[in-house]
């Protein structure tokens, strides 16, 4: 797998063009049921690889708000302002 989460190339090179030679066979009908196996292994790689991917970036939108609502906290929010008292004297 890539070592960016954001990455916008595959994480199975050769598995796109798998799956289109595969599935083209299958619209065709001429797929063996083995054929179909290896199919469903390719896509569910890919599934499995794309929730991996989310789960990354969930994390990463999670310690980032995280880390945002901390900043407000110590720095947003508003701070007791003192009592004024009139000096009459």
């Amino acid at each position: 797998m890539a070592d960016n989460p954001f990455s916008s190339e595959p994480c199975s090179q050769s598995s796109d063009s798998e799956i289109k030679k595969m599935s083209d066979r299958f619209e065709n009908q001429n797929v063996s049921n083995r054929e179909m196996e290896q199919l469903l292994a390719v896509v569910n790689l890919q599934i499995r690889e794309a929730r991996e991917l989310i789960d990354r970036a969930m994390n990463i939108l999670r310690t980032n708000q995280d880390f945002d609502n901390m900043l407000e906290q110590e720095y947003y929010q508003p701070q007791p302002r003192a009592i004024r008292r009139d000096r009459q004297g």
